[in-house]
C-alpha cells in the first residue's frame, strides 16, 4: 500500500530503501508449527493470558502482543538450528533464543552462520526476523560481521529496481536490529509484558535437555534470556557495508551482486514514516501502477479502495479486521476463501444496501479462530472474545459485529441470519 516511487533519491542511490515488510512469509521449522501457517508472531492459540483491549490503531489491532517482522530469508544449508517439539509460547521463544546462541557460536568459531533470528525494539516497536547469512572476516580489523541477504528471482535479466530497493531496506533494517541487540541491554521485563509471557514458566523437558546439550542449564524462560544476554554481548556491531545477492531461480546462478553502505539517517526517516501509518498517525498511500505486484503481499488487499481488488464483491470489506482480534492470519484466509467463491444465487442481505453469499461453517470457524468440531461452549467463548475487541463501543463497527455474530450463528447451527447484539 506504500508508494515510494516518487522518491528519486531512493531509486538512484545504491543506498536507497523501500518499506518495512510487516508480514513475514517465514515459517517455523515443521516441528515447531501448530498449524500449516503458524509463525513465531502468530501465537494466538497459545495465549491463554491474552489481554483484550480497545484497538486504537493498526499496530494495536493487527500486532497486539506481537512484533512487526522483517521479511523472508533464504536457504538453510550449512546451519545446525534446533528442531525441538514445543507446546507453550515460552518454549517457542526459548528455541528462538537458543538458535541465536548457536548462531553466535558458529560465527565466532567457524566464521559463517545462516538464519540468525533477531528480535529487538525499533522506535519502541518490537521487530523480529532472521538474517540470511552472517560472515566474520577474521583477517580484517576492526573485526565486524558482514551481513548478506540472498534473493531469488525468476528473470535471468536481473531484479527490477523496486525489488533491489526492497532488498536494500531489508538488509539495512537487519543491520540496525543486529546493532541494537549486541550494543544495548535487552529489555527483558518489557519483552515478557508485551508478549504476555511468564518469565518463570518451566520449559519443557525437551527444551531443557537441549539447553544442557549446548553447555548451559536453563529451567525457565528467564534463565534462557540471561544466557542469551551473555552471548549477544560477545558479538561486535555489524559492518556498515552490506551485501545483497540476487539468485536466478532456474539454475541458482548469481547474475547480480551489490555492495552498498548503511545509511542510518535514511533508514530511520523511512522507519518513522512507516510507523506513523501503523500507529494511525497518517493515512496510507497507494503504490504506483508499476509496483502493484506489492498488493499481492498486503493484508489489506481486500479492503483497499485503490481498485486493485478484482473480486466479485468489491464493496464488501472488513472481515479480516474483525477476525484479527483473535484468529489472526486465519481471518485473512477465511476472507480470501469467502470472496474467491464464484457468484451464487444463494445470497442474503446482511445490512442495508449490501449483499453477501451465505457464510460456510469453515469460514465461520476461521473467523472465530476455532475448529469446526468444537463444543458450543468454545464457540460462545471465542465469539465473546472477538466481539469484545470489535464492539462498536470499542472502536469496531456494526458491520464487523454482524459478521462476528453470523459466524457464531453458523457454528451453532442456527439457520437465521446474524442478528444485532446491540
Amino acid at each position: 500500500m506504500e508508494d515510494y516511487s516518487n522518491r528519486s533519491r531512493f531509486q538512484r542511490s545504491t543506498r536507497s530503501i523501500e518499506s518495512v515488510t510487516h508480514n513475514s512469509r517465514r515459517e517455523l521449522p515443521s516441528s515447531l508449527k501448530r498449524s500449516r501457517n503458524a509463525e513465531i508472531e502468530d501465537l494466538g492459540h497459545l495465549r491463554s493470558q491474552m489481554r483484550i483491549g480497545v484497538p486504537k490503531s493498526l499496530i494495536d489491532r493487527f500486532r497486539r502482543n506481537n512484533s512487526l517482522t522483517v521479511t523472508d530469508f533464504a536457504n538453510s544449508v550449512g546451519t545446525r538450528k534446533l528442531k525441538v517439539p514445543t507446546v507453550a509460547a515460552e518454549d517457542i521463544w526459548a528455541v528462538k533464543f537458543m538458535n541465536f546462541i548457536i548462531s553466535a557460536d558458529e560465527l565466532l568459531t567457524e566464521g559463517l552462520t545462516r538464519e540468525v533470528p533477531l528480535v529487538g525494539l525499533v522506535n519502541d516497536v518490537w521487530v523480529n526476523g532472521a538474517i540470511d547469512e552472517v560472515q566474520m572476516p577474521f583477517g580484517r580489523r576492526p573485526q565486524r560481521p558482514s551481513l548478506v541477504e540472498t534473493k531469488t528471482h525468476s528473470r535471468p535479466t536481473g531484479p527490477s529496481e523496486p525489488t533491489k530497493t526492497r532488498g536494500r531496506f531489508q538488509l539495512m533494517l537487519y543491520k540496525h536490529l543486529w546493532d541494537i541487540i549486541v550494543i544495548r541491554d535487552f529489555p527483558a521485563a518489557q519483552f515478557f509484558n508485551d508478549f504476555v509471557l511468564n518469565p518463570q514458566h518451566t520449559l519443557s523437558e525437551e527444551v531443557q535437555q537441549t539447553a544442557t546439550s549446548l553447555g548451559f542449564s536453563a529451567k525457565t524462560l528467564d534463565d534462557l534470556v540471561m544466557h542469551y544476554g551473555s552471548t549477544r554481548r560477545k558479538l561486535p556491531p555489524a559492518s556498515d557495508w552490506l551485501q545483497l545477492r540476487f539468485e536466478f531461480q532456474e539454475d541458482s546462478s548469481l547474475p547480480k551482486e551489490e555492495y552498498f553502505e548503511y545509511d542510518a539517517e535514511l533508514l530511520m526517516n523511512q522507519i518513522e514514516n512507516i510507523l506513523k501509518f501503523w500507529k494511525g498517525e497518517r493515512k496510507a498511500r497507494y503504490v504506483s501502477r508499476e509496483e502493484r505486484w506489492k498488493c499481492d503481499y498486503c493484508h489489506f488487499k481486500y479492503e483497499c479502495p485503490s481498485g486493485n481488488n478484482t473480486s466479485h464483491y468489491k464493496g464488501t470489506t472488513g472481515v479480516a479486521v474483525a477476525a484479527a482480534a483473535l484468529a489472526g492470519r486465519y481471518g485473512v484466509q477465511a476472507w480470501q476463501a469467502f470472496k474467491a467463491r464464484p457468484p451464487s444465487a444463494r445470497m442474503r442481505k446482511f445490512y442495508e444496501g449490501g449483499f453477501q453469499p451465505t457464510m460456510t461453517k469453515r469460514e465461520a470457524a476461521l473467523i472465530l479462530g476455532v475448529r469446526e468440531s468444537v463444543p458450543q461452549e468454545k464457540v460462545k467463548e471465542a465469539h465473546r472474545k472477538v466481539m469484545v475487541a470489535n464492539h462498536p463501543d470499542a472502536g469496531g463497527s456494526h458491520y464487523l459485529a454482524s459478521k462476528i455474530n453470523e459466524a457464531k450463528d453458523v457454528m451453532l447451527g442456527r439457520t437465521k441470519g446474524s442478528g444485532s447484539a446491540f
